[in-house]
């Protein structure tokens, strides 16, 4: 998670993974960021609690949130990209085996990093920012 993230992409996909592991219980769901543990707020303020940072070797799927796109120089996916340190830790994550998916222009995010070169899946997101992550494959 980091700041600028579209809240319904932080609700949605834990609360999907979470129904599951209450079925299965054998999936834990974390809600993690790059650094330290923290808070985190959304694109429209909504804050955050977030419990772990995040250990790119130490998952088996992590979900890559959205938000931010219209803030070119604010928080959200644009500062993300440019950071470069995240997309780094993609890499690795990937190279270590973690499954990585990209909730709406989150797909982005894991696009800059180079990724996914050898995935059987297309990536897709909102028609708007479509021109923009075929520029960054």
């Amino acid at each position: 998670m980091f700041d600028g993230v579209e809240e319904q992409d932080v609700v949605g996909s834990p609360a999907v993974f979470g129904h599951a592991g209450h079925h299965s219980g054998q999936l834990r769901v974390t809600l993690v960021r790059p650094g330290a543990p923290g808070e985190g707020t959304g694109t429209f303020k909504r804050k955050f609690a977030v419990p772990a940072s995040w250990n790119p070797d130490g998952t088996d799927l992590l979900v890559v949130p959205g938000g931010g796109y219209g803030a070119k120089n604010g928080p959200g996916v644009n500062t993300v990209i440019k950071g470069k340190e995240v997309l780094q830790d993609l890499v690795r994550s990937h190279q270590a085996g973690v499954v990585l998916a990209g909730v709406c222009t989150g797909v982005m995010v894991v696009s800059a990093a180079g990724l996914p070169r050898d995935a059987p899946a297309r990536p897709t997101t909102l028609r708007r920012p479509t021109s923009l992550l075929s520029r960054l494959r």
